[in-house]
């Protein structure tokens, strides 16, 4: 059986991402890490549809084209 429990805690999530503009300013390549140091931490999330925070390390990247 789950029980809730009220509490408080502090944490800091860092990031990092890293981008490239293309010559030309024709887009950008970026690549990223949500919390770059793994750390754990309690957090229940409300907003299943839009996610805010990351409970563990994620890697992603992405390219946007202007033309």
């Amino acid at each position: 059986m789950d029980t809730l429990v009220n509490g408080t805690s502090n944490f800091f999530v860092s990031d990092l991402n890293l981008s490239y503009r293309f010559p030309n300013r024709h887009g950008m390549l970026s690549v990223g890490v949500n919390n770059l140091f793994d750390n754990r931490f309690n957090f229940q999330n409300t907003d299943y549809n839009n996610v805010l925070i990351f409970p563990s390390r994620v890697v992603f990247s992405r390219i946007t084209l202007a033309f």
